[in-house]
């Protein structure tokens, strides 16, 4: 008596058969890449006009990025937030959604004594990305700019006390405690 397979187990069969054997099929695609200005600029705040705070930026030789290096200065032991650190403007002829993230510690020999390090909108500051007594903040934080508008952005610090006490030499305001990476992303709407 002859075997009949009903449709159902062929067709069964014949998925199993394609799931085994893969097979790709490429379409190409060309990118054409162009440069324009950045649509989004960032200008130093009201607070790099005090002693406490530098804003500087520069080419990276290897990777070709704009870094934006926000220095800032703040006393052990007193918890420090300044409002008006950096401003971020939308220069783009659309509203953008711009978002903090966290990316982590770069480098610092004192990292341990940097109990908090909290960067925030200004028109926000209780959402926050950073490191918080130990607790990592990835974010993102978002928030909204329209065309020709500017976001604030601002930084909050705990550095411990303990720190003049064992490492006295440091706490000079010259001396590089830690350095930490915070991405600003851009998306323009429509």
């Amino acid at each position: 008596m002859a075997r009949r397979e009903t449709p159902l187990v062929l067709a069964t069969m014949a998925i199993a058969a394609l799931a085994i054997a893969t097979v790709t099929f490429t379409n190409i695609t060309y990118w054409d890449v162009y440069a324009i200005k950045p649509q989004v600029v960032k200008y130093a705040g009201e607070d790099a006009k005090t002693p406490f705070i530098n804003v500087s930026s520069y080419i990276d030789p290897n990777t070709g990025y704009n870094i934006t290096r926000i220095s800032v200065v703040a006393p052990v032991g007193d918890p420090t937030t300044y409002d008006d650190v950096l401003r971020v403007c939308n220069k783009y002829d659309k509203t953008m959604t711009l978002e903090l993230r966290y990316i982590g510690m770069l480098t610092g020999p004192y990292t341990q004594y940097i109990r908090s390090f909290q960067v925030f909108w200004a028109d926000n500051p209780s959402q926050y990305v950073g490191v918080d007594y130990g607790n990592v903040v990835p974010g993102p934080v978002s928030t909204v700019v329209q065309p020709g508008q500017c976001k604030i952005i601002g930084v909050r610090l705990v550095i411990d006390g303990r720190l003049y006490q064992d490492h006295p030499h440091v706490v000079n305001g010259k001396m590089l405690l830690a350095t930490y990476e915070v991405h600003i992303d851009q998306t323009p709407h429509g």
